[in-house]
């Protein structure tokens, strides 16, 4: 499972990392910084799916890849989106490695409406809706089996 980002943002993450390697670490003995940039240049295309803006608008971002909208999602700093995108990508990750036993890879989006105040999650390939009408499904499998059922909701702030 592998949650999309675009080039920007990958471009973004490089440009953190160059600053992070040119901050005073160069003086330490080890690996030179283009071998530790380009390793982590590496890790990066491993972990995500990187797509232009324009390719996630027109083939992601399509009301069939619609996982789940969540309401009354606002004010969110960075770092708790993360959080919930961690979470999620667990939840998947779980679902495409064990329960489908590594037989399917989604690709997880997120859409953040501050506006509105609500995250909408696309999944792709786009989900199976079988698991809204069981009788859809083969004999013996259960109403779910093609694709996860999305969490309830995102789990809660708390306090630190």
């Amino acid at each position: 499972m592998k949650p999309v980002i675009t080039e920007k943002e990958l471009d973004e993450k490089i440009k953190q990392k160059e600053d992070e390697l040119a901050s005073g670490d160069s003086f330490k003995k080890g690996p030179s910084t283009n071998n530790l940039l380009d390793e982590y240049k590496k890790e990066l295309h491993q972990c995500y799916a990187v797509f232009s803006s324009e390719h996630i608008k027109n083939n992601i971002e399509k009301e069939e890849n619609v996982w789940e909208v969540y309401e009354g999602i606002e004010n969110l700093n960075q770092k708790r989106k993360d959080e919930i995108d961690f979470f999620f990508r667990g939840y998947l990750a779980y679902y495409d490695e064990i329960t489908r036993n590594n037989s399917i890879n989604h690709l997880l989006h997120f859409k953040w409406d501050e506006i509105r105040g609500r995250a909408i999650v696309f999944i792709c390939p786009k989900p199976a809706r079988v698991f809204s009408n069981p009788e859809t499904c083969p004999p013996a499998t259960a109403g779910f089996s093609s694709d996860p059922v999305p969490p309830k909701a995102p789990p809660p702030p708390y306090p630190r």
